[in-house]
């Protein structure tokens, strides 16, 4: 009941912050960033609770399909709060906090899930958690990529001016772009050799295609960053090239809980 309670606090904050940014994008409607970063705070509080409550065990802890998104979710809105402190991203909010608010539902209203904990020792414990830093680093970048892919189409076919006035120009988000996405490959980079280290066997049966997507993923951004720096790519050929690497990461861990845990009902 109190874990119910504190979800349902959790999506009236978020829901309550989105609409403040939503509004805040009006042309005549300014909003206090303490309004702001205060109504997202709050929920992220009860977030975190709500994930406490659901993922510690006394033995161990419990990372099913739900609770695995409701951890990475909390850290992409904590990140991007954290984040836009000190750059233009809080726009991004408006996008992350729905789907959070989705997420929360589905945890409420869902079948009861598997809630055996699981005791992981120290190392396994770094390679999750740099694992779900690199996941939530380069989804920011993928929603940063998608906005500049946006204010370009828009720019291009002269709608939106007004909308366009609110946000940050496009050269910041591009900028700050490939700084997050560096960022993410650095933290993939170190997920992926403390998995390598950790893990008996990174190529065993049921961990193949983690292992093998991820690589893709890995090596997709690095093609991203190279042909930046070396071909001067940019727009939507650099917004293509990492929606695939992180639809690939999306796959190689949610997807493949998504079909033991729902499809066939292994966990």
């Amino acid at each position: 009941m109190t874990e119910t309670l504190h979800t349902v606090l959790t999506i009236i904050f978020y829901i309550t912050a989105t609409v403040l940014h939503i509004l805040n994008l009006k042309q005549n409607i300014t909003i206090s960033k303490t309004w702001l970063a205060s109504s997202v705070f709050l929920g992220l509080i009860f977030q975190v609770i709500v994930n406490y409550q659901n993922v510690i065990a006394d033995n161990g802890v419990v990372l099913n399909l739900i609770n695995t998104s409701l951890i990475i979710s909390a850290f992409i809105t904590g990140l991007t709060l954290l984040i836009s402190f000190r750059l233009p991203l809080e726009k991004l909010l408006i996008a992350i906090l729905p789907i959070n608010c989705l997420i929360l539902t589905i945890a409420i209203i869902s079948p009861e899930a598997d809630r055996s904990p699981v005791h992981y020792g120290p190392g396994m414990l770094t390679h999750i958690l740099l694992s779900i830093l690199a996941y939530s680093t380069l989804i920011i970048t993928t929603l940063d990529a998608l906005l500049v892919a946006w204010q370009n189409i828009a720019l291009k076919q002269h709608r939106s001016k007004r909308l366009i006035t609110k946000l940050p120009a496009i050269q910041t988000l591009e900028k700050i772009l490939f700084s997050l996405l560096w960022t993410g490959l650095i933290l993939l980079t170190l997920s992926i050799t403390t998995g390598f280290l950790f893990i008996d066997d990174l190529f065993a049966q049921h961990l193949v295609h983690k292992t093998v997507l991820s690589l893709m993923a890995w090596v997709i951004f690095l093609i991203v960053l190279l042909g930046h720096h070396l071909r001067g790519w940019r727009g939507l050929v650099v917004t293509y090239w990492i929606i695939a690497g992180c639809s690939l990461l999306i796959l190689s861990y949610l997807g493949s809980k998504f079909v033991l845990e729902i499809i066939l009902n292994r966990n």
